[in-house]
């Protein structure tokens, strides 16, 4: 059976059903929720950002569930935990931080296994 590729756009529209999904090579993946340390470490990061932004006038700061398009064709579109944007009215009209805006995402990532490798 063929997967039905899904692209940027159509993530966007999706109806929110309180759970979250990335893109991957135009593939619908849910995430998970991080435990007490991811969120801890993410929302350190995000201020850390957030300190810069207002020193500097750079952009805005975003949380997650933002979406930050890394590629196209097939699309591939990520929900990092903090990202940095630079603000333009396509970047608002859209709702989604894309390739060349000036971005920068975070991802917090649990350690593997041991003797897992990681494949993304």
């Amino acid at each position: 059976m063929t997967q039905q590729v899904v692209t940027a756009e159509e993530l966007l529209d999706l109806p929110d059903d309180g759970r979250s999904c990335e893109l991957v090579n135009g593939e619908l993946r849910a995430t998970a929720l991080g435990n007490f340390e991811h969120r801890r470490a993410a929302a350190t990061i995000g201020c850390l950002i957030s300190g810069h932004v207002g020193r500097n006038d750079v952009g805005g700061v975003l949380a997650a569930k933002t979406s930050v398009a890394l590629s196209h064709s097939p699309d591939t579109a990520r929900a990092p935990d903090a990202a940095l944007g630079a603000w333009t009215p396509c970047t608002q009209q859209s709702r989604q931080i894309r390739r060349g805006d000036g971005a920068i995402a975070v991802q917090v990532l649990r350690a593997a296994a041991a003797g897992t490798p990681r494949t993304e």
